[in-house]
């Protein structure tokens, strides 16, 4: 399957969850759902995950020079986009869903200093180079597959301006063995199958693992240096591990 294709089907996916139900997509919480989640326990979340991801940044050397301006990528109805314009002048929120960013306008209409775009390319043409002091994503990359991660990390490089940093949250292997592994991870379709004869429609994208010496190397070769590798992050994706990536960008 190609990038274009594996992207028109997210579309498609996120599309759906973010018509029925954007916040419990964002966070499947199965008590939250069906619009369990109110405006300050669920922006709440994104306050704590920015405070302790920006903490862990500034531990290892690796702070931004700037705070004029930042990424979210997969910013979905802009829950950690609130929290990074506590920190930036200007931050832009990018998804691939237009139901998930009309939320996200809605959800923060007074953030004059927040910027919501749809964006459904293999890349991110619509920023220029060097764009921002920090690039930032959580829980995105886990629900895409890893030739299109690697082409979205290689242009988190690019948009990233000199000095800049650039952090990020991904999978890389799974604590569900068996057949709950196959079901999850080496048999996605069916498990997507399963869901919608279930529930109706999607209920939640597949969770796809990426090798770390593959990430690091697509950082790498697109200029950054690697700050710090954070692995064996079991909360970030529940029922895997994942590691966090803190590249900077030569100034």
């Amino acid at each position: 399957m190609t990038m274009e294709n594996d992207l028109a089907r997210l579309s498609r996916d996120w599309e759906t969850l973010g018509r029925l139900d954007p916040r419990w997509a964002v966070l499947a919480d199965n008590d939250k759902r069906g619009g369990g989640w109110d405006d300050a326990s669920f922006f709440g979340t994104g306050r704590t995950v920015v405070r302790e991801t920006l903490d862990f940044v500034q531990s290892v050397g690796a702070n931004p020079v700037r705070t004029a301006r930042a990424l979210d990528f997969g910013s979905g109805v802009g829950r950690l986009s609130r929290a990074l314009a506590d920190h930036f002048d200007r931050v832009d929120g990018v998804d691939i869903a237009a139901s998930m960013v009309a939320e996200a306008k809605a959800a923060n209409a007074e953030r004059e200093q927040i910027a919501f775009h749809v964006n459904t390319e293999t890349d991110l043409r619509l920023f220029a180079d060097d764009t921002f002091d920090l690039v930032f994503s959580y829980i995105t990359l886990q629900h895409i597959p890893t030739p299109l991660a690697l082409s979205y990390i290689r242009e988190f490089v690019r948009v990233a301006a000199p000095g800049g940093t650039v952090v990020f949250q991904a999978p890389y292997r799974t604590n569900n063995p068996g057949w709950k592994y196959y079901v999850d991870s080496a048999l996605p379709g069916l498990a997507a199958a399963y869901r919608g004869v279930r529930y109706g429609a999607a209920t939640h994208n597949d969770v796809y693992t990426h090798d770390s010496a593959e990430v690091t190397e697509a950082l790498t070769e697109a200029g950054a240096t690697i700050a710090r590798v954070q692995a064996n992050r079991p909360g970030d994706c529940p029922g895997w591990v994942s590691a966090l990536y803190v590249a900077r960008i030569p100034a």
